[in-house]
């Protein structure tokens, strides 16, 4: 018997002679069937929302900007939407930079994990919970491909631009009006010019720190200045100098700065905020984008077009970078929709009781704004998490008809947190939930009372329950009446 291997999978080639005996041919059956759920399993099963809040999952067969069409994982059924009628599509595995190491890390080294003391009434069950979850998780790793190296090298550099758009690079210089970066899973380098940059962060390490932002670092972004600022220092002792950016080098960053140009130490330079560019951005980077592209490496693209074709995503980005990425690789496609409002974007009132004292200062500020949060496995990078007790004030739009978002405890706190989650709009109660972290996340989604003020999101401890929790609000959304209605 011979065999032959081709790319990409190793497809066997058999010719049989009299002397061939049948059992090599059972196991090369059940290889070629492994290898075909592992092709399966690497494109990924995806839930795709569609502009009604309806959920649906499976495979993706194609995506453009005329049609998505998918085929569902029991009974093999091919559907198609419109892509006008696709709110977003989310790929459901876990975030193979964040657990797809392989290694058997124990819960309790699990950051910001809380395990409460021996011979509290939830040990025993705790215990047997989290050993289930763990077998799980672990079960899930084994199937996920390995920690790119690449994303383990030690220095990182983010691009914020114009759009909105957010890069890690390998790599980052600049080279008078022009910057050239290496993205990840290139071989080769890509350049924009500096108008479609607003800010760059240097030195950065992890996924955490690629897509939360220091606190005195946003300040900076939001404010104004006559020309570039360059921050020197760790958040919490930055230092900024005001002038132009002249050049970066892996080790030299040139600033001019009071009529002469200083060479500063890159590895002392926290970032560099591009204020110059605010009155200059190109036209394109303007217009809102109709859809916006995630990789699971903290990359968040504003994408003119899109088209999914064997098993690759093909985009164009509305600041001219072009790629072609597997699609196992896309964490989230979000499509733009009119009457789709985040809920962050409206204003937020805090309140918090004289008792709180769990977290600090920083943290608090923290609770409005979107961060990373992580449901049932599944790694989402917009969630509000707030604690118990603590409550959360929305204006609302004056056509907002409906709320919709996925709601449970964050996997940081499973299985042991519990708390009450309340969501009123006025002074009707449009719903109460007890929340545990034993048991599944689940979606809401409900009408609003015509003409209301006022969303409040209740969080509260539950009695005899001395275990902080955190319930996660993931991606909430506002949804208006269109004019028709």
């Amino acid at each position: 018997m011979t065999v032959n291997f081709s790319y990409p999978y190793p497809l066997p080639v058999i010719r049989q002679s009299a002397h061939t005996p049948l059992v090599p041919y059972c196991i090369l059956f059940f290889i070629v069937c492994q290898l075909s759920a592992a092709e399966c399993f690497a494109a990924g099963v995806f839930e795709i929302t569609d502009t009604d809040g309806s959920v649906h999952q499976g495979q993706l067969v194609t995506v453009n900007q005329n049609e998505t069409v998918w085929r569902y994982l029991h009974g093999g059924k091919t559907v198609s939407l419109p892509t006008a009628s696709v709110a977003e599509i989310r790929n459901v595995r876990q975030n193979p930079y964040l657990a797809g190491t392989g290694t058997k890390t124990p819960t309790a080294h699990i950051p910001n994990r809380y395990v409460p003391q021996q011979g509290t009434n939830e040990r025993h069950l705790a215990d047997s919970l989290d050993r289930n979850r763990q077998q799980t998780l672990l079960a899930d790793k084994e199937k996920l491909p390995p920690l790119p190296s690449d994303f383990r090298r030690q220095s990182v550099a983010v691009i914020d631009l114009t759009d909105s758009s957010q890069i890690p690079v390998l790599s980052f210089r600049v080279n008078g009006t022009r910057a050239v970066f290496r993205l990840f899973g290139e071989s080769k380098d890509s350049e924009l010019p500096l108008e479609h940059i607003a800010a760059i962060r240097l030195a950065v390490t992890g996924l955490q720190n690629v897509s939360q932002l220091p606190d005195d670092w946003q300040q900076l972004l939001s404010g104004s200045a006559n020309g570039d600022q360059l921050v020197v220092g760790t958040p919490g002792t930055f230092d900024v100098y005001y002038g132009i950016l002249k050049d970066i080098t892996d080790e030299t960053i040139s600033f001019a700065t009071d009529g002469e140009t200083l060479p500063v130490p890159r590895k002392k330079v926290f970032g560099i905020i591009l204020h110059r560019t605010k009155n200059e951005q190109p036209p394109q980077d303007k217009k809102p984008s109709p859809a916006a592209l995630s990789f699971w490496n903290g990359t968040r693209l504003a994408v003119n077009s899109l088209e999914l074709r064997d098993g690759k995503i093909h985009w164009k980005a509305n600041a001219g970078l072009t790629g072609i990425t597997p699609l196992y690789t896309v964490e989230a496609l979000t499509f733009k929709q009119t009457n789709i409002v985040p809920l962050w974007e409206q204003t937020a009132v805090l309140k918090l009781p004289n008792v709180f004292n769990v977290f600090d200062e920083v943290r608090r500020k923290q609770i409005p704004q979107p961060q990373i949060g992580c449901l049932d496995g599944i790694f989402y990078p917009q969630c509000l998490l707030i604690p118990a007790p603590a409550e959360l004030e929305y204006m609302l739009p004056a056509n907002a008809s409906e709320f919709r978002s996925l709601i449970g405890i964050d996997d940081r706190y499973r299985p042991y947190s519990a708390a009450e989650l309340q969501i009123t709009a006025d002074t009707q109660i449009l719903g109460t939930w007890t929340l545990r972290g034993d048991r599944e996340s689940f979606q809401v989604k409900f009408d609003l009372p015509k003409d209301a003020k006022v969303l409040r999101l209740k969080v509260s401890a539950l009695a005899n329950f001395d275990i902080p929790s955190v319930i996660t609000i993931t991606e909430p959304k506002i949804i208006l009446r269109r004019n028709s209605d």
